[in-house]
């Protein structure tokens, strides 16, 4: 075995290696990047063995066109698993348009140009800069800083730059008039001597990226209330101390508590008793609750980063709509809740809004449960009046 067949063959083992340990993390964890990185490096593995192990007496023409569009490929699957995870919003259509044109314009005017010319060099490594360009692009246009990021980032720069250097790299040493020839040149042992180092680094920078989410969904399910599925009271705490610090004075606090909740328990049992608390926290997520909590037995908070006193009016409507709706399979359960709202004013910490929360609470379950108060506020009354009245704002 040549030391270019050899180097073919350790990058296929690199590939598939990397494939293997993404395709475990997206099985147990929920992880679209690792998905679709475990198919561009199989795709990669099963490519770059094509080229170590076919003969080169096989149309040599043809198995440049394959491993051109298979690498390619590869590439670009590795490039959408990027996007995935710091442009989830963004469309994969054009990186696939991307591709084909690529694939195309090498077809119609590369692959029959001179070997080593210059339209040749860089009409072949040109191609793959683009696609590797791509995922660099995701992850420097995204809001996503750590060091992981940042790590990944550089990599995939590298890695596309590294195509440009190759095409320089392939006008300096000749790469051969055939693949017979290129794997016996020196063009081709630096060319797989490098890819070998960046396929490594990109595999294992992906992986650092890939271990940071799963790490943040194992902090997540510790703070999430298994029954609810919502925050636990630390994590709420927690994460709304965060959001007031940026909407200090426009942030709204709502207190939610299950009316007769005991009662409930003790007629019907604890496991009905989870049933309502498992429907009343899909009716505050699904009413349009930003971060909602369980922060007791059977009391809850939402937090809103600002809201007029119409909209909160609204989310509680909702919620109470949607609890309402709720099919338990016992006709004489319909259970109720109980609000109480808090507005934000300067100065203010999350101990005093959920306070003056609590007192509004306590206002609804002794004006008869079922329904709603706001705490008092200066710069609410007006508004809160007319809301009393049914008056529109």
């Amino acid at each position: 075995m040549g030391n270019v067949t050899f180097l073919l063959a350790i990058n296929a083992s690199i590939g598939i290696a990397f494939a293997a340990m993404f395709v475990g993390l997206s099985m147990k964890y929920d992880l679209p990047m690792g998905r679709w990185c475990a198919a561009g490096f199989i795709c990669a593995a099963f490519f770059v063995a094509l080229e170590a192990i076919v003969p080169a007496s096989f149309a040599p023409l043809k198995l440049s066109l394959i491993t051109f569009a298979g690498l390619l490929a590869a590439l670009g699957l590795i490039s959408v698993g990027v996007q995935r995870r710091y442009q989830p919003a963004a469309q994969i259509w054009p990186v696939a348009i991307l591709f084909f044109i690529l694939v195309l314009s090498h077809i119609l005017f590369i692959a029959y140009s001179v070997r080593d010319s210059l339209i040749h060099a860089f009409g072949y490594q040109l191609p793959y800069f683009a696609l590797g360009a791509v995922g660099a692009l995701c992850i420097f246009r995204s809001n996503r800083r750590r060091p992981a990021d940042w790590f990944l980032f550089a990599v995939l720069l590298v890695m596309a730059l590294q195509f440009v250097a190759k095409a320089v790299l392939a006008r300096r040493l000749n790469t051969g008039a055939d693949f017979g020839s290129y794997i016996v040149s020196q063009y081709a042992h630096y060319s797989q001597s490098i890819g070998a180092v960046l396929a490594i680094l990109l595999g294992l920078s992906l992986l650092m990226v890939m271990a940071e989410d799963v790490m943040k969904q194992v902090r997540d399910s510790l703070q999430r209330d298994h029954l609810s599925g919502l925050w636990n009271r630390g994590a709420f705490v927690e994460r709304a101390n965060h959001i007031l610090e940026k909407h200090e004075a426009g942030a709204v606090v709502v207190l939610c508590d299950l009316d007769h909740f005991k009662v409930i328990n003790d007629t019907f049992g604890h496991d009905v008793g989870d049933e309502v608390i498992s429907a009343f926290s899909r009716s505050l997520k699904d009413g349009g609750g930003e971060l909602c909590g369980r922060i007791g037995g059977e009391e809850f908070a939402v937090l809103f980063a600002n809201g007029s006193v119409a909209e909160l009016r609204q989310f509680v409507d909702r919620v109470g709509f949607l609890f309402s709706n709720v099919e338990f399979g016992i006709a004489s359960l319909k259970p109720t809740a109980s609000f109480g709202i808090a507005f934000a004013t300067e100065n203010d910490r999350l101990e005093d809004l959920l306070k003056r929360a609590d007192a509004a609470l306590y206002d609804a379950k002794r004006a008869g449960r079922n329904t709603f108060r706001f705490a008092p506020a200066p710069d609410l009354e007006g508004q809160v009046a007319k809301i009393a009245n049914g008056d529109e704002l």
